[in-house]
């Protein structure tokens, strides 16, 4: 059976499921046995779920979603019913997000951007099925109570930014770990984005929400300002890579103007929320960046 085709007949459809589904409990079961290989199941289980997204029809995917969680929750029920939550539910979700963001065409920064979202929802919700439900057990106190930060007086916002930053991490790794692959199976993935006003729509949105989290539930606040970094850094390798004189000039005075109003405003921002002011760095890269896209480039065409 020639793995990487599409499957169009339902026998076709589950014996590739199966086959899918099997890899997944393997590496769930080794890495129980030895966690070092823990890493490894990070970026094996997203990719399996979006090999079964592009290959299958996606109206079974429910089965392989339901089928996969199932075996590996009885296999891991002897090990650790935590590890099977928190990596296997995500992965088969954010798994099909990259399928079919991959089918449509989505530029790379947006499909890590909101994979990173699927994946801290995603992350928020098993640990509180698992902590609520299933246990009264708290993993994350238990990590924090091991380092002596029990009495730390941000302990909510230091937890949401730690599964923020971990979930973006491991996007970030899935995601060019399931690029080099999938250039192996002849899909080609978008990396640019050419309609910049999806990022420009994600910035401006995540900046509101974080300035109105910051007056109505501030524990969200930082979370809020880190979601749009991702497309800042985006934005500005672009403006590098460009090598236009003018777009070096004008990201400098932007970094430089941002250090002197941090340095300003700090100390009228409430703590721990004072990383709330990496919104104006972000505005600021964000309307450099419309100009090089929307207003330079039309300049510099009517000069020719």
């Amino acid at each position: 059976m020639e793995l990487f085709k599409k499957r169009e007949t339902v026998i076709q459809n589950i014996a590739y499921m199966a086959i899918m589904s099997a890899i997944n409990i393997i590496f769930v079961l080794l890495s129980n046995l030895l966690p070092v290989l823990l890493f490894l199941l990070i970026l094996i289980l997203p990719l399996t779920s979006t090999i079964v997204t592009l290959y299958c029809k996606k109206h079974y995917y429910p089965i392989y979603a339901i089928v996969t969680l199932g075996l590996c929750l009885a296999v891991a029920g002897a090990f650790s019913i935590f590890d099977a939550l928190v990596y296997v539910l995500p992965s088969l979700i954010v798994g099909f997000v990259f399928g079919i963001s991959f089918e449509k065409k989505m530029p790379a920064i947006l499909i890590i951007v909101g994979g990173a979202v699927v994946q801290f929802c995603l992350t928020h919700l098993t640990y509180f099925i698992f902590t609520k439900i299933i246990t009264n057990f708290d993993v994350m106190y238990g990590i924090i109570k091991l380092f002596g930060m029990s009495d730390f007086p941000y302990l909510a916002e230091l937890l949401l930014i730690f599964v923020y930053i971990i979930s973006l991490i491991q996007i970030v790794l899935s995601y060019i770990f399931i690029k080099i692959q999938i250039y192996k199976f002849g899909i080609d993935i978008n990396l640019g984005c050419k309609h910049r006003y999806l990022l420009y729509s994600v910035t401006i949105l995540c900046s509101g929400l974080g300035v109105l989290s910051y007056f109505y539930f501030p524990n969200w606040t930082i979370v809020f300002t880190l979601v749009p970094i991702p497309i800042y850094v985006y934005e500005v390798t672009q403006l590098i890579l460009k090598r236009r004189v003018l777009n070096y000039i004008l990201v400098v005075i932007a970094h430089f103007a941002f250090i002197f109003l941090f340095a300003f405003l700090y100390k009228f921002v409430s703590a721990p929320n004072q990383l709330v002011l990496l919104i104006a760095l972000t505005g600021l890269v964000t309307i450099i960046d419309f100009l090089d896209n929307y207003c330079f480039i039309q300049e510099s065409n009517n000069l020719k």
